[in-house]
């Protein structure tokens, strides 16, 4: 797959694709970040340092899937929902916090 204009995150030259940071593929239509990591991590390269492993999101604590949407719980699920303890939670409301214990109690 080659693109002309590179999916428009990277720069055609001679007729190859040079990706811009984040993107990757033959036509640099791959958001390895996608969702700007949703605000919930940091797009960088690999741990390893290895030029050839593409750049991903590297989600905050409590954080984690491929765009970093999802809350990570661990040990911490309960119950049916798997609801977070609210330690995990940290960064929620009162009033959020409230209606998970709420909820939790049920």
């Amino acid at each position: 797959f080659r693109s002309s204009n590179c999916s428009l995150n990277g720069e055609c030259i001679n007729g190859t694709c040079f990706c811009f940071f984040g993107f990757s593929g033959s036509g640099c239509e791959v958001d390895n970040c996608p969702n700007h990591c949703s605000d919930h991590g940091t797009c960088k390269e690999a741990e390893s340092g290895s030029s050839c492993e593409p750049v991903s999101c590297h989600c905050q604590d409590g954080w984690t899937g491929v765009d970093c949407s999802r809350r990570a719980c661990g040990e911490q699920c309960k119950g049916p929902d798997m609801i977070c303890e609210l330690a995990a939670y940290g960064d929620l409301s009162e009033d959020e916090k409230a209606a998970l214990r709420d909820r939790k109690s049920v």
